[in-house]
């Protein structure tokens, strides 16, 4: 009898004594039940499993996947990336960004901070700020964005 391998270590070729009791066959309610167990398992594994991460892109003009900042981030899940295009981002959607607890990233496409801002055209009688945090943790990222003209009056 040839010797087979297992996991880089040879087994013997001679069946052990173990392992030459006879297996019982199984009759319609054994085979339901273990097909009943193996469904439940992988549906476990389906609601277990994280859905992938979407990325939606944002461009200065209001085009791309939503038309604001804030609507991108609205529509986001954890895990999802946030993708803005090379310009600059003013006005209502892309300053006072609250994330609401996802955990997601919001990052320039091109990564070149030089090429991506969001203008928040603050002053002393404008107080504003980019975005707002409250409960998203180290899984939050902004990346490769200048952000110019903030402005916090505080008390």
């Amino acid at each position: 009898m040839p010797r087979t391998c297992v996991s880089g270590q040879t087994a013997p070729s001679a069946p052990s004594p173990a392992t030459q009791a006879p297996v019982p066959a199984l009759g319609p309610a054994g085979r339901a039940r273990i097909t009943a167990a193996a469904l439940g398992l992988a549906a476990l594994a389906l609601v277990a499993a994280p859905a992938g991460a979407a990325t939606y892109t944002v461009e200065p003009d209001g085009s791309g996947d939503y038309p604001t900042i804030q609507a991108a981030v609205n529509a986001a899940t954890h895990g999802d990336v946030i993708e803005l295009g090379d310009g600059v981002f003013t006005g209502p959607g892309n300053h006072s960004i609250t994330f609401g607890g996802r955990r997601v990233t919001v990052r320039s496409r091109s990564g070149d901070p030089a090429a991506c801002t969001i203008n928040l055209q603050g002053s002393v009688s404008n107080s504003v700020r980019a975005f707002s945090f409250s409960a998203e943790g180290p899984q939050t990222v902004i990346r490769g964005i200048t952000i110019a003209r903030g402005y916090i009056c505080g008390s």
